[in-house]
């Protein structure tokens, strides 16, 4: 599973990756709109996550699965809906 974490905020950005890769999930990083609409274009993308100050157009949301991360999303709690998430993926 290919996770695309799509964030205008660095910190947060390379938190997320961090904990997402270190439970084992592939990781690829957006910070802008033209990086997004990149990393999605190859089509191996599963996962989009992205909190409300990255907006996501409506034909990529149609393409992936997506979290809408919000202020307070720990690490941890991310962690858990990925792992939802991708035990119900074929």
């Amino acid at each position: 599973m290919l996770v695309v974490v799509y964030l205008a905020d660095r910190t947060q950005r390379l938190a997320y990756d961090r904990a997402l890769r270190e439970a084992g999930h592939v990781v690829r990083l957006a910070s802008r709109p033209a990086e997004l609409a990149k990393a999605v274009s190859d089509g191996r993308v599963t996962l989009l996550v992205h909190d409300d100050a990255s907006p996501v157009d409506e034909a990529i949301r149609s393409r992936v699965a997506t979290i809408t991360l919000h202020h307070d999303t720990t690490t941890g709690a991310l962690v858990e809906q990925v792992r939802a998430i991708s035990s119900v993926q074929p």
